[in-house]
């Protein structure tokens, strides 16, 4: 071999050996592809009073890139209606304008509590650039979280006959814009993108019960085969996600599968097995279509009482006009017409006073 080919050989090696070493795609496999993450968002959607998401904010817990690229998006106070209309429009201000800004490719959701509720429904509608879920004790329905308040409160309320039915109608006391018969997630859940979603729920949760977190991953499960449940031993409602515990490591795993930003380290690249965070109990199954069917036959209640408000309503109109019409009578002596327009007036003023106090 000559002097110029040994030459040449040697600087096709270099060539070769330096594109692997410069360029990680080269040898990167499928699963551990280099994203851009400037073009990956987090928006991190608190619950009531704006708690929860705190660890996921300023800590970094699931991943560096929420202190690098993230938005807050804040809950209404004075309107709220418990991840309804209002908490919907309210997240819409915030995810509208990042699903149509041309520097986001993706858009990874952290929501809390109720805000999940108002997530489901929102990306159920508008899933473009939702790239995966985390939700942080999911509220499958905003009525079994009244039903769990009074259940530790007041339980002998809870024993009486159709208190699932008319007990979550008390939550208007605290939320007066919230409508038992109204939007619920479990009823969106079916609805939702083939994207991952992460729910992470305490089985001690005072709140939100764990065995909803169950029901509402099966709902959301049917079409989709990314979803997954992990439970959390022993801590709160929110912000039980601690850095460096197997959950974190889990939700970060599933990320990275999903080639999205993770910022896994080698102390957590380890291999998890995410199969027994997809359970198959029947039992839950069972469950979850006895609550499907309990919030269905909540909003035909719901539906009942809007056309009864109506029919009532209509009703009372009559009732007040027929009263004006008394006070107009003109075939009558004028003593006796007196006398009977002040008792119709009487009986008018009495009926409006009750509506007024209704």
């Amino acid at each position: 071999m000559t002097y110029m080919k040994k030459i040449k050989i040697a600087v096709l090696v270099f060539l070769i050996t330096y594109s692997f070493i410069s360029n990680p795609k080269c040898i990167a496999s499928e699963n551990d592809k280099v994203i851009d993450h400037s073009r990956t968002h987090f928006v991190i959607v608190p619950g009531l009073d704006n708690i929860g998401g705190e660890m996921a904010i300023y800590n970094g817990t699931i991943t560096r890139h929420t202190i690098l690229h993230s938005r807050d998006a804040k809950t209404p106070v004075r309107r709220n209606d418990f991840g309804q209309d209002n908490c919907i429009e309210h997240l819409r201000q915030t995810l509208e304008p990042m699903q149509s800004d041309p520097n986001i490719d993706r858009i990874i959701v952290y929501a809390c509590s109720q805000a999940t509720a108002a997530v489901v429904h929102y990306v159920s509608e508008y899933p473009n650039k939702i790239s995966a879920l985390i939700f942080e004790s999911v509220m499958a329905s905003g009525n079994s979280a009244i039903l769990k308040w009074f259940k530790r409160h007041y339980p002998f309320l809870s024993l009486l006959p159709f208190a699932e039915y008319f007990l979550p109608y008390f939550g208007k006391f605290r939320f007066p814009f919230y409508q038992p018969g109204g939007k619920q997630a479990i009823l969106a859940a079916h609805k939702l993108p083939t994207i991952p979603i992460i729910i992470a729920h305490s089985k001690d949760d005072k709140v939100i019960p764990f065995e909803d977190a169950g029901i509402f991953y099966w709902a959301a499960s049917k079409n989709n085969p990314e979803v997954y449940l992990i439970p959390v031993e022993g801590k709160g409602h929110t912000n039980f996600l601690e850095k460096g515990s197997e959950e974190v490591k889990t939700i970060k795993r599933i990320l990275k599968k999903n080639n999205l930003p993770h910022y896994l380290n080698a102390n957590d690249n380890v291999d998890i097995n995410l199969d027994k965070y997809q359970p198959g109990n029947h039992h839950i199954y069972l469950k979850c279509e006895a609550f499907i069917a309990r919030e269905y036959r909540m909003q035909v209640i719901g539906q009942v009482l809007t056309y009864g408000s109506a029919v009532a309503l209509i009703i009372s109109a009559y009732k007040i006009y027929s009263y004006i019409k008394h006070l107009y009578v003109k075939d009558m002596h004028p003593v006796m017409r007196e006398i009977y327009r002040y008792f119709a007036l009487m009986r008018l003023y009495s009926y409006v006073s009750k509506i007024y106090r209704h």
